[in-house]
């Protein structure tokens, strides 16, 4: 579990089904991604983080909820890449918020705490964020972030000429003091 002023990043329960759903299946939310999802890859998503941290014990994706009242925000965290381009960063860091809550800063406050964890406690050398060029929003958190545009590229899940199919990664400048 980490913690910032306003947040709590923690590990899913099954009970976060509905939430994790409301989440991914929010149009707004999933307007930069191929399509949204439904409840069984809602569930299938859950399980995914779930089981990460058996892999890692201390990265994945966490869920992320208000301090002050409990309430479920979105879920930001560190995951192995599934990119196969071996110039860039196998760990990625990602974010999803519910509408609800974007503008208010949230999102750059758990990503910075996300960050620090990977390059200063678990010693990465350099992460990885990746988007869809017309997700604007995300571009700027990552250049908030301070990571810089690295590589542009067609996501090789997504067919040529498809409105998403152009992606750019950012990467955090490298640590100095990494052992990985």
């Amino acid at each position: 579990m980490l913690n910032t002023e306003r947040l709590i990043l923690r590990h899913w329960q099954h009970s976060d089904l509905d939430n994790l759903h409301r989440l991914c299946s929010n149009i707004e939310v999933m307007r930069y991604f191929p399509n949204a999802l439904d409840r069984a890859g809602s569930k299938q998503m859950l399980l995914r983080f779930q089981n990460a941290f058996n892999w890692h014990a201390d990265y994945g994706v966490w869920a992320l909820e208000l301090k002050r009242t409990g309430e479920f925000v979105g879920m930001l965290g560190l995951q192995d890449t599934n990119l196969p381009f071996d110039f860039l960063p196998k760990i990625e860091i990602l974010w999803r918020l519910l509408p609800a809550f974007w503008s208010q800063g949230l999102a750059l406050e758990a990503a910075e705490c996300v960050k620090q964890h990977g390059l200063q406690r678990l010693g990465l050398r350099q992460l990885l964020a990746y988007t869809s060029y017309p997700n604007v929003p995300s571009q700027r958190l990552m250049l908030r972030l301070g990571m810089q545009p690295a590589v542009s590229f067609n996501h090789p899940i997504l067919p040529t000429g498809h409105k998403l199919a152009r992606h750019i990664a950012y990467l955090t400048p490298i640590h100095a003091t990494s052992v990985l």
